[in-house]
């Protein structure tokens, strides 16, 4: 979320959680918010041209009283299932001093607030509140509704861990030019190499990764070059 640091407990609660409900620039939903790994929801998100975190009064409540389902973090792990102090004082002080963070007393208003379809959003907002989600597949129990004002929208966006892809390795750790010639003396090691992620970040795979390469770099040069 815009503005907000890594160990911000409302970043936490409406941008990774299981119940939490997105729409885009449209008002339209586009995916179960559900979705296990951070990294594809990640690159979900990137397809849309804005998305927007939709949470209604006696959600921030349930939150607020222990209804943090997922952690991203050392600092998030102590939110799951417990009480967050102070998070209603985080909203207001959201709502009141960042552009991207609004409030409203009707979807309507909301709709107008943040630029999207008010019909759209109304739209989505019914369906969701069946607790039925014959589109995308989300669990009942996940359904929160969105029925309670006053109702609140948080812009977010995709995060970025690391830099996946890049140079060029083989399997020597070895960095190679563009016909995938090793360069005589140059290695490289870490997600700064090309092959390991692709577009997305596996969960741990940094610390995997930059072992590995660093391991087989440095017997390769015991071996080929001292």
């Amino acid at each position: 979320m815009k503005d907000f640091s890594y160990d911000s407990a409302l970043g936490v609660c409406v941008a990774m959680q299981s119940s939490n409900f997105w729409v885009n620039q449209d008002g339209l939903r586009f995916m179960n918010e559900n979705i296990s790994s951070t990294a594809v929801s990640g690159k979900v998100v990137e397809t849309q041209g804005s998305v927007w975190s939709i949470v209604d009064a006696n959600g921030i409540q349930k939150y607020a009283e222990g209804g943090c389902q997922r952690h991203y973090s050392g600092f998030a792990d102590k939110l799951v299932g417990n009480a967050i102090d102070g998070l209603q004082d985080e909203v207001d002080k959201a709502v009141s001093g960042n552009d991207e963070c609004f409030k409203a007393d009707t979807i309507a208003d909301l709709a107008k607030e943040i630029g999207v379809d008010a019909d759209n959003l109304a739209d989505e907002i019914e369906k969701y509140n069946t607790g039925t989600d014959a589109e995308w597949g989300k669990e009942a129990e996940n359904m929160w509704p969105i029925a309670t004002a006053p109702f609140y929208a948080f812009r977010i966006s995709s995060g970025m861990l690391n830099t996946s892809g890049g140079i060029r390795i083989n399997t020597n750790a070895q960095v190679v030019d563009d016909r995938y010639k090793p360069i005589a003396g140059l290695y490289a090691a870490g997600v700064c190499t090309s092959g390991w992620d692709s577009e997305v970040y596996g969960n741990g795979t940094c610390q995997a990764n930059a072992l590995f390469c660093g391991r087989t770099a440095a017997k390769h040069i015991v071996k080929n070059l001292l």
